[in-house]
């Protein structure tokens, strides 16, 4: 397989799907690729690259700022790339709602649907987590209690399906 150069772009609140992108790319490298990660604002071209991978957390069922401005600003781009995208999003085990991975899934896909020149490989839902201890203030009370009323304890990110999945999608490329 040719070394391709892949280009990882993120939004997260709190760091958890910061931690995923990290992932994404890491098992990309394990493939072969040459893969920068980089927060949606951090992003200035996607012209360099062989393929795309936007990912969002989800918060108060909106998407991160970080992840939606590189695919505006370069939706033309993107239109000629192929892309995939993911939303980390730590209600996906919520144990109060049984669709909550598809709902998470829907937020990216409506989203998308406002770039219809942009035809994405796969959208994926991946658990996030509540990293608390990244929160602050008021942020922080908030995230405990969601966390307490939704999720089971500990960190429900599965980094073997993350993993797959990169794999998948870098072969893909």
């Amino acid at each position: 397989m040719t070394d391709k150069k892949v280009l990882v772009i993120y939004g997260s609140w709190l760091g958890s799907t910061r931690e995923i992108a990290e992932a994404i790319a890491e098992s990309m490298r394990a493939e072969g690729a040459q893969v920068d990660v980089l927060s949606g604002r951090a992003v200035k071209s996607v012209n360099d690259y062989d393929g795309v991978v936007i990912g969002s957390s989800v918060r108060a069922s909106m998407l991160h700022g970080g992840m939606k401005r590189p695919v505006r600003r370069f939706s033309k781009q993107l239109a000629e790339k192929p892309v995939a995208a993911f939303v980390g999003c730590a209600v996906i085990y919520d144990k109060n709602e049984p669709d909550a991975a598809g709902k998470a899934q829907a937020y990216i896909t409506r989203f998308m649907d406002k770039f219809p020149q942009i035809k994405l490989l796969d959208i994926k839902p991946f658990a996030g987590a509540f990293l608390v201890d990244n929160a602050h203030g008021f942020m922080k009370t908030m995230v405990q209690n969601v966390a307490a009323q939704t999720t089971a304890e500990g960190d429900p990110r599965d980094w073997d399906a993350i993993a797959a999945w990169a794999k998948d999608i870098y072969r893909q490329f």
